[in-house]
């Protein structure tokens, strides 16, 4: 069990890194889609099952910035999901080490 945990830290550890570097730059739309696979990277009994995947609107600047915008928001719904997501799951597993 462990093992899956620095695992999971491994793993995750990079797209979270990642995620706050480009939504700290304002990149939502990658941010959303590096969300979105972090939370599809998680094991079964970590993912938040019900995230939709983020879909780009439309070709026309007015589009992009409205998807941007749309991008933010699916971010700041989302991520908190993800992350405490994780350390609950994180904290199960411990819990069950100690058992």
């Amino acid at each position: 069990m462990g093992n899956v945990l620095i695992d999971l830290d491994q793993r995750f550890g990079k797209f979270q890194f990642k995620y706050l570097e480009v939504y700290t730059k304002g990149m939502f739309k990658i941010a959303a889609s590096l969300l979105y696979q972090a939370n599809c990277n998680l094991p079964l009994e970590a993912r938040v099952t019900d995230m939709p995947i983020f879909r780009n609107e439309g070709r026309t600047y007015r589009s992009e910035l409205i998807t941007e915008n749309l991008a933010l928001e699916y971010c700041d719904k989302w991520a908190p999901l993800v992350w405490t997501s994780i350390a609950e799951y994180t904290t199960q597993m411990l819990e069950n080490l100690q058992d």
